[in-house]
């Protein structure tokens, strides 16, 4: 649920039904906390006042998720893992990355995933209902806005091999109740811990504790062996913090106008 901070924050409605049609590049839609921002390639992202920084690339929203995270990440991993694959976001944002997931999976249904993605701060629902990801990728609507209407903190079953569990917490908050729960349960079977983590959180400059060698712990301590780490970022601090952690770091061609990005594979507990 919304917190009553955020509830007062996104009462108000400032955009008017379909403002969004035909919307160029840089043109902005504005919220109390949020604006609606097109992107180069046509698809959309927001604008966090809070973090001052979009949530996707100015370049490309769709194309830089599908590339970083479900080319470099979902498809890689898939080739490696036979079980069912436990999927980790630390960002769920828009629910772009679940989207592109729900799609991948729905072409490839020998493919089983349970996705739980991490998100303190919800994005209102009249700002997902103008972001036409659906559109762009040609799919339905209401199967974007299905995923926004799903109840927090509950797991379901979307298609025959994929399951969804939103969780309203950031990773700290996330990370004392995982540790809580395999000690109340004295569970040590590493059936819970997180074979693939799309790590998608603002970038370093904007939000810089995500990025410190406590969170990228706290990420090692969830991840199974063999666990793939893929992220937009190719900042060298966070790939020599991921190495000193047990992972093997790649360095695969970024989306769009980037050199690089970070795939890291976890080789040692």
């Amino acid at each position: 649920m919304l917190t009553e901070e955020y509830t007062k924050i996104y009462t108000k409605e400032h955009i008017k039904t379909n403002q969004t049609n035909n919307i160029k590049a840089g043109t902005t839609i504005f919220m109390e906390n949020l604006r609606l921002e097109a992107t180069q390639d046509g698809s959309f992202t927001l604008f966090s006042n809070q973090f001052q920084e979009i949530y996707h690339s100015k370049y490309g929203a769709v194309q830089e998720s599908k590339h970083v995270f479900i080319q470099e990440g979902l498809a890689k991993a898939s080739k490696f893992f036979t079980k069912k694959i436990n999927l980790l976001e630390v960002g769920w944002g828009t629910g772009l990355n679940l989207l592109l997931t729900y799609q991948y999976l729905i072409q490839n249904p020998d493919i089983h995933v349970h996705f739980t993605a991490l998100e303190p701060i919800v994005v209102p629902i009249e700002l997902i209902e103008k972001l036409p990801y659906c559109t762009q990728i040609g799919m339905k609507k209401d199967i974007f806005l299905n995923f926004h209407h799903l109840e927090w903190n509950k797991k379901y079953d979307i298609l025959p091999n994929l399951s969804i569990e939103k969780i309203n917490a950031n990773l700290d908050d996330f990370y004392a109740d995982f540790c809580n729960f395999n000690h109340n349960t004295n569970n040590d079977d590493k059936s819970n811990l997180y074979d693939l983590i799309y790590f998608d959180p603002f970038a370093y400059n904007k939000h810089p504790e995500m990025w410190e060698m406590d969170s990228l712990q706290k990420i090692a301590h969830i991840a199974n062996e063999y666990c793939f780490f893929v992220t937009y970022s190719a900042k060298g601090q966070l790939k020599r913090d991921l190495q000193t952690l047990g992972f093997t770091v790649e360095n695969p061609k970024g989306a769009l106008n980037k050199r690089e990005m970070t795939r890291a594979i976890k080789i040692r507990h």
